[in-house]
């Protein structure tokens, strides 16, 4: 323990300007924001008017105030997204890391001083951003109910961790910086994807004429939206702004999404923690630097994305398309034109799928087509026989 808290100490010592520099434009940003700088400002003042039926001579007038607070949650969302890069990727440079592990301390527990650090400025960061949204609105306390400002800050703050840990677990299956953020880009809507899909696929047949059961609907609606990373930061943020301004509420749509949102991520951070735990002590320092062959890398991301795509927009284009960015992500990934025997499979199949989507494409219209040939026939028949 006394290992860890040195190294801790140091670290902190390390990024501590890094951390200055962050407040400082935190702070700057946020300020900006709170005095209402080139037309923005955290509460503004509006006159709510009720007018009765009939348009008699009782309309009403009062004060209310809009809260925003999109700023304030879209600066703390990116400084989640950016902090594991920040504080992991000295683990991503083997000079760097030949020197790291000779040091007194085991790596996990030099992976969860990383950690920490990064923890602690993201709360101290987004504590910083609170103080200042609460100051906005306790002027303005008589228009708006401040003291949601609480359920705000946790949670958000729980939310950022969570998405904070599930960033630096997928950073880390790169090998490379470079490769580490292009993952983390892949991830952002990889959960959402076969929503979107099954989403595309039933306003497909709405549009034939089908009936769609509501509750199907709007379930997967909700879901392809929740599964998105970004996605509990904004729904949260709308439902504590609708509880601040006092006159306002927030569709129970929205609600879910929120709920549904901020637990899946929840967990997925948890899960994040526990295998960066099991993974990061078997980490072989000869592999940093190399080919990232993490099984949900390059080696996931590039057929999923490519298959997805195909089956949500099918077209002969895309289709072309798509297998040609295939054939040239596989080249990149692998650095080489000779690529690997998974490889050229994965390709096939996307052809595979993307010819298998166009005949049943053409079936369906062909049937449409037989359909409507035969009720035409049925209807001039009759009318011959008339």
């Amino acid at each position: 323990m006394k290992t860890f808290g040195q190294y801790f100490k140091y670290h902190f010592k390390s990024t501590f300007l890094r951390f200055v520099i962050m407040m400082a434009i935190v702070l700057l940003l946020s300020v900006i924001n709170f005095e209402h700088i080139v037309g923005i400002s955290t509460v503004r003042e509006q006159i709510r008017v009720d007018v009765p039926p009939h348009f008699d001579f009782y309309i009403k007038e009062y004060p209310c105030a809009n809260v925003y607070l999109g700023f304030y949650t879209t600066l703390f969302a990116v400084i989640c997204s950016f902090m594991p890069i920040f504080e992991l990727y000295s683990f991503r440079n083997r000079r760097n890391l030949d020197t790291m592990f000779t040091l007194p301390v085991s790596r996990t527990k030099m992976l969860f001083a990383h950690l920490l650090n990064g923890l602690i400025h993201i709360t101290v960061a987004f504590t910083a951003e609170a103080a200042i949204i609460f100051t906005a609105l306790w002027q303005e306390k008589a228009l708006v109910n401040e003291s949601y400002i609480v359920g705000y800050y946790f949670a958000l703050l729980a939310v950022g961790l969570t998405v904070y840990l599930f960033f630096s677990f997928i950073f880390l299956q790169g090998n490379t910086v470079i490769d580490g953020i292009v993952f983390m880009a892949g991830w952002i809507f990889a959960f959402a994807m076969p929503f979107n899909i099954v989403n595309n696929i039933l306003v497909d047949l709405r549009f034939k004429g089908y009936i769609i059961n509501d509750i199907v609907d709007k379930g997967v609606d909700i879901i392809s939206n929740a599964a998105i990373v970004y996605s509990p930061f904004d729904r949260l943020t709308m439902v504590f702004a609708d509880r601040m301004e006092i006159a306002q509420t927030t569709s129970s749509h929205i609600k879910i999404e929120a709920g549904i949102g901020s637990a899946f991520w929840c967990i997925m951070g948890i899960i994040s923690l526990v295998l960066l735990y099991f993974i990061f002590k078997k980490q072989r320092v000869e592999k940093v630097e190399d080919i990232s062959d993490s099984p949900i890398g390059y080696k996931f991301l590039i057929p999923f994305y490519v298959i997805s795509i195909i089956i949500w927009e099918y077209d002969p284009l895309v289709v072309t398309v798509g297998v040609i960015a295939m054939l040239v992500a596989y080249i990149v990934y692998r650095r080489t034109f000779r690529i690997k025997k998974w490889d050229i499979i994965m390709i096939g199949i996307t052809i595979v799928i993307g010819i298998g989507i166009g005949i049943a494409q053409y079936a369906s219209q062909s049937n449409h087509a037989v359909k409507a040939g035969v009720y035409l026939c049925e209807t001039v028949f009759q009318h011959i026989v008339l």
